[in-house]
């Protein structure tokens, strides 16, 4: 084959390690129209090596190559074939690791006057992580080239270092710079270089059992712009940004738990100057006050303001307070109870328009019930409400009731679940049909069972109903699912049979009811060192056209060696012709 030929010649080396494959792929694909037959053909080949030794008692070689070669023929469009090789190698001793690598693309097709698109990739990079207390050291240096006369000729460059040093268990410094270079050699005024500087520094400490605090501070410096052939820069950024983050942990007392959280950033542009700042607060109370009741109190606050810019000045600040109350009651399985209030009131301040300025605050309240019953019984209850409210006034206002009863039969292999919710919403910005009403009802079964010991046996179906009021608008869905499955009636060999049939219909409108049913049926065998896999599959839609769709494999697997051969066909029963054909085969050989 072309590609024995194109393969560079690996020397024999008495590795400690050595691996090589082939790999041989072929896809075909014909589509058959009205307006004609489409062809698109794919041949891939993929040949791997790698090997490793140790060089030296501390020195450890690894070397891996790769080489893929594929072409593809297409009736309507272009041929294209495409070299891709690719080589990397490893030195590794007790304490650093050296690595370099290629790679190269080049594609090509048979149209005239049209050169072949070359890409080349090299890296080199170093890993110190000594010993001690001593700072690691991770860079990588890369270059890519792509080519394509006459219109592309770039090479970029990236360099990228970074630095950790830790200090005990409490501190840790870390120190990250990337440079990243674009050369268009084609294009006018397109170059670019973008940097980036951070730091980072993490402090931990335990000062007892019962009080614990984290710190972190974090630096960051980018830089970009856009280089002009004559000399000079153009869409220059600089922005610096600098984060504070804390935490603190306090249990004064077994069953008390305080934490306090605080997150602050400021970021500065230098160029549009600019000045963001976002400051999150949050104080949570955790208390158990007796055995079966426990209260969580917490406290949010945040704070968003932007001020400068030379494009577009602002000047705003946006404040929002967050305040959330929890009580669980778990008396028993039983009686289960739970209490929610959150209130978020958020206030926008624009010193450039006051006409912009917004209060806006939200008020929720629930209510739910938990219980189990300890026999096939599970029954939960909730009643939720809610306000919303802008410049203090009220807006619109939800109420949600929901039951849910849940039966589990366990010795029949039966759940049947079912979900009640009644909505009520009123909008008073609006000057009619303020109010409005919905009702969901669903109620879904689940059975399964096992008719002998081989054939097994499975039902889903799910029913739901929705009212819109006004108007009384109903939404039906009703979906169903059958499962059969004879498992090794003789050995190696399996069956199914699946059948799905969904239908939905909304009243109010000119559409009939969407019916849609699907019949699957699959056949698996395995007799070594063979494997056969054959599923059809017919879609039968009430709105669209009909389809079916037919799957055929063959596979083999040896010690060093394995195949796979596909068919599919998939058909569409339309007034115009509509089907595809598939072939697809793997080789794979290990040597």
């Amino acid at each position: 084959m072309l590609f024995f030929a194109l393969t560079p010649y690996v020397p024999y080396v008495r590795a400690d390690l050595y691996e090589s494959s082939f790999q041989f792929n072929y896809d075909l694909t014909v589509d058959r129209t009205d307006e004609g037959t489409e062809t698109d053909q794919t041949f891939n080949e993929v040949f791997e090596t790698k090997f490793s030794q140790k060089l030296l008692p501390k020195l450890d070689f690894e070397y891996s190559f790769k080489f893929e070669l594929e072409n593809e023929f297409q009736s309507d469009a272009e041929d294209t074939t495409r070299l891709l090789p690719e080589l990397e190698t490893k030195f590794e001793g007790d304490y650093w690791e050296l690595g370099l690598g290629w790679k190269r693309s080049r594609e090509s097709n048979d149209l005239p006057f049209e050169a072949a698109q070359i890409d080349e990739s090299y890296f080199i990079e170093l890993f110190l992580t000594p010993e001690g207390k001593v700072p690691d050291l991770k860079t990588k240096y890369t270059v890519d080239t792509s080519k394509q006369p006459p219109d592309t000729n770039t090479k970029d460059t990236s360099l990228e270092l970074s630095s950790q040093y830790t200090l005990g268990d409490s501190i840790k410094l870390k120190v990250d710079y990337t440079r990243d270079e674009s050369d268009d050699r084609v294009n006018v005024d397109s170059d670019t270089l973008d940097e980036t500087f951070k730091t980072e520094e993490t402090f931990k400490y335990i000062f007892s059992d019962k009080v614990k605090m984290d710190f972190k501070h974090q630096y960051e410096d980018e830089t970009g712009a856009t280089l002009l052939d004559a000399g000079g820069k153009t869409n220059e950024e600089n922005i610096k940004t600098h984060e504070y983050q804390a935490r603190l942990d306090y249990r004064p007392f077994k069953k008390t738990k305080i934490t306090a959280d605080a997150d602050v950033e400021r970021e500065k542009d230098k160029i549009e100057e600019k000045i963001s700042k976002t400051q999150d607060y949050s104080v949570k109370l955790e208390q158990e006050i007796g055995e079966p009741i426990s209260l969580k109190i917490e406290y949010e606050k945040s704070i968003d303001e932007d001020r400068g810019g030379i494009s577009d000045f602002t000047d705003t600040k946006d404040e929002e307070d967050d305040y959330t109350y929890e009580m669980d009651l778990e008396f028993s399985d039983l009686l289960d109870f739970s209490l929610k209030y959150e209130r978020t009131i958020d206030e926008i301040d624009d010193r450039v328009d006051d006409a912009n300025d917004e209060k806006v605050e939200t008020r929720d309240a629930s209510f739910s019930w938990q219980a189990d019953t300890g026999t096939f019984l599970t029954m939960s209850f909730s009643y939720t409400w809610s306000e919303d409210f802008t410049n203090d006034v009220l807006e619109t206002k939800d109420r949600k009731i929901s039951v849910k009863p849940d039966l589990n039969f366990e010795a029949l292999n039966l759940k049947i679940t079912t979900d009640y919710t009644h909505t009520i919403t009123e909008d008073f910005t609006k000057t009619t049909d303020q109010k409005e009403r919905d009702i969901d009802f669903s109620v879904t079964i689940d059975y399964e069972t096992q008719i002998t010991d081989k054939l097994n046996f499975s039902l889903n179906h799910k029913y739901s109903r929705k009212v819109e009021q006004p108007g009384k608008v109903i939404e039906r869905d009703d979906d169903t699912t059958v499962d059969f499955k004879l498992d090794e009636p003789w050995p190696g060999t399996s069956f199914g049979l699946n059948v799905t049939r969904n239908a939905s219909d909304r009243s109010e409108d000119e559409s009939p009811p969407d019916i849609n049913t699907t019949i699957t049926f699959t056949w698996d065998h395995s007799m070594d060192p063979f494997d056969f896999a054959l599923s059809y599959k017919y879609d039968k839609k009430k709105l669209t056209d009909n389809t079916e769709t037919f799957d055929f494999s063959v596979g083999l697997s040896a010690d060093s060696l394995s195949a796979k051969l596909t068919y599919t066909f998939d058909k569409t029963f339309s007034e115009e012709l509509d089907e595809s054909h598939s072939v697809s085969f793997t080789f794979q050989y290990e040597f």
